[in-house]
């Protein structure tokens, strides 16, 4: 059902992760979300350090592939095809 499904953008958890988790409770009908808000804060405290992994570089037959794929979501959600003059998604995020 519609209802139980939720799209959140990685960048969005990324940039706002306890707005994004209380969206997510608000939207699945979860209650007490102040009860598990510390345990988050918690964990978000315990990960300030974390980066994220980089990945070797996906050749470009593949990136062309993934591009035809999932077409749909790169539209949805807003992202430059990868084979594009633009950076790739990958490429774009890493800071």
């Amino acid at each position: 059902p519609e209802d139980r499904i939720i799209d959140i953008r990685y960048e969005d958890l990324v940039t706002d992760p306890i707005g994004n988790l209380q969206a997510i409770y608000s939207h699945l009908g979860l209650e007490d979300f102040g009860e598990v808000l510390p345990e988050f804060e918690q964990y978000l405290a315990d990960q300030k350090d974390y980066q994220p992994n980089r990945h070797a570089e996906i050749d470009a037959e593949t990136r062309a592939r993934i591009d035809q794929e999932w077409d749909a979501y790169i539209q949805k959600y807003g992202y430059a095809p990868s084979v594009s003059e633009t950076p790739s998604y990958a490429e774009s995020r890493v800071q």
